[in-house]
């Protein structure tokens, strides 16, 4: 907002206050209580809803020694609405200060989707001010009528408040050292919550090396840049008790021992305000969904506006995660109800909904979306696959014209090329499809449609590739009934579970077993333009179902699939739980699913995990006595690789191969392809190895194999780079993989000591090659789990502006 004359634009009403013809606000003659009663009104849930503003009202200048005089009627020039203001780094209230020298201003500035809301009176030119209202003092409203003598304490806050906003340097009030500090690191943690680049050196001041949270909010820093040389050092030594418990917990998350995770989560103790956010997102990035949605629950009630509105869709997340889909409905309502006119949170809020089925929400609040908003692509697109999924092709083509318009992205390419499939295209579908893979190579719809494409254009060999891409990222009904149609009726090894899903749609299995893949595409052809990870069909639009689709309800009741599942889930809960409790787990597995192998399957896999490799051999031979499983030859292979008996291995896995077909993006791959770096076949390892990090990337240990097989055969571009790739993902791991094989601590990792550090990392790996969960014993025995580098850098640069706001509270006395 610059500074001069603004006689152009019409003044607000406010509070009941009306300007004069000449366009100043002239307050009656008696003042002092009436003033009070309308500044103390714009808390009220109806006076939020005015547009930001500032009004001026006459003061003379306030002496702190003795009471000031109330306000006079003589007319002051109006100041119009400022435009959104971003808290800490907008100079716009400085500004309108240095015009109204001399009186009180009220500031009423609505916040957008990074900053906050504040409202005070304040007095210039000294800013002496005191405080009416604040989200972080709610409870605490003093009349304008009481005076800043009598309210010394509030005084200072809002000082305080004006220095952060850009003002303090006229304020009178000298800020500490380190709330310099602070501040500078405020502007650089806005910075990075609105994605821009921050170049700024990452040098700590001496003079601040004893102020906790400065040094905190520093690191934190550090960790979005992905400077790990600066982090990793912190899990070397005892934090002090005075260390925000907020970095305790994220230190915590990133150190990844599962105990003391776990302790933080049994006893729950949130914070205030954004504290309370934060140490919520660590705990739910380590598996305590429950636990962290307490602490959500808890910031929501002290918040407003968009940031109540983003940690209700957090809570509404949350809620999903641990099936309580009432609660995730009303919060999503209530999401939107707070923040209508976000298209981002929209968007949000409409893909959840539709991740866990209730398509009419979404439907209903993307057409109210599209009519109240200005042209959002990310909302036009979402709308345009709804319209698809129910076969409403006739309306998607002067949708698909105007998205051409911008530069086009995978998803577009995507909801293009279901449009060219639903009308008979199939040749540009096909095309379109390609075009999204290459863009999004792990985007499971795009690959199960360019599967199925090239299933009806006759290309199967294509058709087989890309369908067992899609499966390796995520098995659902779809990938059940694209496979079969590629696969003889009498050798599928999915055949019970495919009976089970065509009996749930009333499909009967004879046409299926004539000619499979005309049968599979004209179930597929039920689904519109659905090939996500839960099913709809069409039905008749009522009042319910404006959309005119509803979700494909196909319960498992095969009992083997089932076992399957519960058992895969029991193995994950090892981040959360303790190891006799989990494996006390499988025996209950075992009694209930008497007929299954897989209970014994993953206790065998969390026996290699454990390193107790000859247990694993009795779980697995255990799991094969009941019937024929990949895993249990497989993994039976893997013990005898890690306990040297090559030929057993050997052995197991030609059994296995004799049974079972090969898959794409089984863990077989991984376990071969070591064995045969162990024996001094590299070129063969790279082959399998290659194949096993092409489908699932996460596989941390297949990633070590390959680099270690290029470093031997002399490769060293290619074995630096999946180097980086690892420092990125599995930092922590490294770290103390280097302290364990007796290397000093340097990062990144020298290239004489990779070969040493990677031989070490994949010893305190013992059996874990999984591609999901990552664990570890260091060097004193102690379980941990191997976080993702890149996704702790993501949970810190999405929580930055939370983080921000909490220094705020800091630096003015709030939270």
């Amino acid at each position: 907002m610059q500074s001069g004359h603004f006689d152009n634009q019409p003044p607000p009403r406010l509070c009941g206050l009306t300007p004069n013809k000449t366009g100043a606000i002239v307050f009656p003659t008696r003042v002092t209580k009436g003033c009070g009663r309308r500044l103390a009104g714009m808390n009220r849930p109806q006076a939020r809803k005015k547009p930001a503003s500032i009004i001026a009202v006459s003061m003379k200048p306030i002496d702190l020694t003795k009471p000031s005089p109330p306000p006079t009627g003589e007319p002051i020039p109006l100041i119009p609405p400022p435009p959104i203001l971003s808290a800490l780094t907008d100079t716009t209230i400085s500004r309108a200060f240095a015009q109204q020298r001399g009186r009180t201003v009220l500031i009423r500035a609505e916040s957008d989707s990074r900053t906050w809301m504040w409202e005070c009176v304040a007095a210039a030119p000294a800013f002496r001010c005191f405080l009416l209202d604040t989200p972080s003092t709610r409870r605490r409203r003093i009349p304008v009528t009481l005076t800043p003598h009598h309210h010394a304490a509030l005084v200072t806050f809002t000082l305080r408040f004006l220095w952060a906003m850009g003002a303090g340097e006229d304020s009178g009030y000298k800020p500490t050292p380190q709330e310099i500090h602070l501040r500078e690191l405020v502007r650089r943690l806005i910075t990075i919550a609105r994605g821009e680049t921050d170049s700024a050196p990452a040098d700590f001041p001496p003079h601040h090396e004893n102020d906790p949270w400065g040094a905190a909010v520093l690191r934190w820093i550090d960790l979005t840049s992905g400077r790990w040389d600066d982090v990793l050092p912190l899990l070397d030594r005892p934090l002090s008790t005075h260390t925000p418990s907020w970095f305790r917990m994220l230190v915590t998350l990133i150190g990844g021992d599962v105990s003391a995770l776990r302790e933080v989560a049994a006893d729950p103790c949130p914070q205030r305000g954004e504290a309370a956010l934060l140490e919520g997102a660590f705990l739910y990035a380590g598996g305590f969904a429950e636990a962290a949605l307490w602490y959500y629950e808890t910031a929501s009630r002290n918040s407003i506006g968009k940031r109540q509105a983003n940690i209700c869709l957090e809570i509404a997340r949350l809620a999903v995660h641990i099936g309580n889909l009432e609660k995730a409905n009303v919060y999503l309502h209530r999401a939107i109800t707070l923040c209508p006119n976000d298209d981002e949170l929209l968007m949000r809020v409409c893909e959840e909904w539709i991740r866990f089925g209730n398509l009419d929400a979404a439907y209903q609040t993307l057409v109210a979306g599209n009519v109240r908003l200005p042209w959002s692509r990310q909302v036009a697109l979402l709308y345009t696959e709804l319209l698809l999924w129910a076969q409403r092709t006739d309306e998607v083509p002067s949708l698909l014209e105007k998205l051409r318009t911008e530069p086009a992205d995978a998803r577009f390419h995507r909801v293009h090329g279901i449009w060219l499939a639903l009308t008979g295209a199939y040749t540009e579908a096909r095309t379109a499809f390609a075009t999204a893979v290459e863009m999004a190579p792990f985007d499971m719809e795009s690959l199960a449609w360019l599967g199925e494409i090239q299933l009806r254009l006759g290309q199967l060999q294509d058709a087989e590739r890309s369908i067992a891409t899609s499966r390796a990222l995520a098995q659902t009904p779809v990938h059940t009934l694209l496979t079969s149609a590629l696969r003889d009726p009498n050798t599928f090894p999915k055949r019970w579970e495919l009976i089970h899903l065509l009996n749930a749609l009333g499909q009967p299995l004879d046409p299926w077993l004539r000619d499979p893949v005309s049968a599979v595409l004209a179930v597929l052809s039920r689904f519109g333009g659905n090939r996500g990870p839960w099913l709809t069909q069409q039905c008749v639009p009522t009042s319910t179902h404006k959309l005119g689709i509803i979700k494909v309800d196909v319960p498992t009741t095969d009992r083997l699939q089932l076992s399957r599942n519960e058992s895969a889930q029991t193995l994950r809960l090892i981040t959360t739980l303790p190891i006799e409790e989990v494996a006390n787990r499988f025996d209950d597995l075992a009694n209930e699913y008497p007929e299954s192998p897989h209970p014994f399957c993953y206790r065998g896999e969390l026996a290699l995990w454990m390193g107790d490799y000859e247990g694993a051999i009795v779980q697995f031979e255990f799991a094969l006595k009941r019937t024929e499983a990949r895993w249990g030859y497989v993994g039976k292979a893997a013990a005898y690789i890690l306990l040297g008996r090559f030929e057993r291995a050997q052995t197991s896995l030609e059994q296995c191969s004799r049974v079972f077909t090969p898959v794409v993006g089984a863990t077989t791959p991984v376990y071969v392809g070591e064995m045969l770096r162990i024996l001094g076949n590299d070129p063969g390892a790279i082959c399998e190895l290659t194949e096993a990090v092409r489908t699932k990337p996460g596989r941390i240990g297949a990633w070590m194999n390959l680099a270690l097989c290029h470093i031997r055969m002399g490769d060293l571009d290619r074995a630096q780079s999946i180097l980086v790739h690892l420092q990125h993902h599995a930092p922590v791991l490294l770290y103390n993989a280097q302290r364990s094989a007796g290397e000093l601590p340097c990062w990144p990792i020298e290239k004489k000591s990779a070969s040493n550090v990677l031989e070490e990392a994949l010893k305190m790996m013992r059996g874990n090659r999984s591609s999901h969960t990552i664990t570890y014993f260091d060097r004193s025995g102690t379980l941990k789990i191997s976080r993702d580098g890149e996704q702790i850098q993501r949970l810190a640069k999405t929580q930055a502006v939370f983080l921000a706001s909490a220094i705020r509270g800091r630096l003015i006395g709030g939270d």
